[in-house]
């Protein structure tokens, strides 16, 4: 579930709308900004989650998309299902807090910091295993890392087509030798990490432009029952 932001959807009530000078405003290709701060917008996503996501049985779980480890929403989807509703979400990076609620969380962009010297690679390791040995179990925690030449304008993308975008994704995945090594080293000191291959197209449930990269997901293995 996007939870900041939603498509051009008339059955959006008007006031729910983020405004800038009285104005709907876009983040993001097709997308405009909502009003998290209001109470009303709140209770819908829980209400939806509730509702379309653990009121059918095949679902294990939700995922927020651009979200943090807020005090309201998130304790509240984490106590469906008496307590035990996965629950899961992307704040861009590891954060310190949030593990209470959470079984995991989706981490963009963290090892191109650490290959950009923004981040030590201990203080993203020891995060990473904080977050598989304090959040909720089962865990799901995932770190995307982009091909370091790759251009994330993502008002580029809405201009490129499919093809282009898989061609040049490819050439770009093939070439980035730091990002693969950093990927597979990472993968194998965390010890739990399941590292995946570049993937053929672009990824996302916020939009089908955002293009995606290597990932590898770790975590915890619940214990058997």
């Amino acid at each position: 579930m996007d939870v900041i932001e939603g498509p051009d959807n008339p059955n959006v009530p008007k006031g729910w709308w983020d405004l800038r000078n009285g104005e709907r405003w876009s983040g993001w290709p097709g997308y405009y900004r909502v009003n998290m701060k209001l109470p009303e917008v709140l209770q819908s996503n829980l209400d939806k989650a509730r509702d379309e996501v653990f009121g059918r049985e095949f679902f294990d779980g939700v995922f927020y998309d651009c979200w943090h480890p807020d005090p309201w929403l998130v304790p509240r989807t984490a106590a469906l299902r008496d307590g035990k509703a996965v629950v899961m979400r992307n704040a861009w990076n590891l954060p310190g807090e949030g593990f209470e609620h959470l079984n995991g969380c989706l981490a963009e962009d963290e090892l191109n910091r650490v290959i950009e010297g923004k981040v030590g690679f201990e203080d993203f390791l020891g995060r990473y295993l904080r977050w598989s040995r304090e959040s909720r179990k089962p865990v799901v925690t995932t770190i995307v890392c982009p091909p370091t030449g790759l251009d994330m304008d993502e008002w580029r993308w809405a201009k490129v087509s499919w093809q282009e975008r898989q061609k040049l994704q490819e050439a770009l995945q093939n070439s980035d030798l730091q990002i693969s090594t950093t990927t597979v080293l990472s993968a194998n000191v965390l010890g739990e990490g399941l590292l995946t291959p570049p993937l053929p197209g672009p990824t996302g449930l916020q939009s089908p432009l955002r293009p995606s990269g290597q990932a590898f997901r770790g975590g915890r293995r619940p214990a058997p029952s």
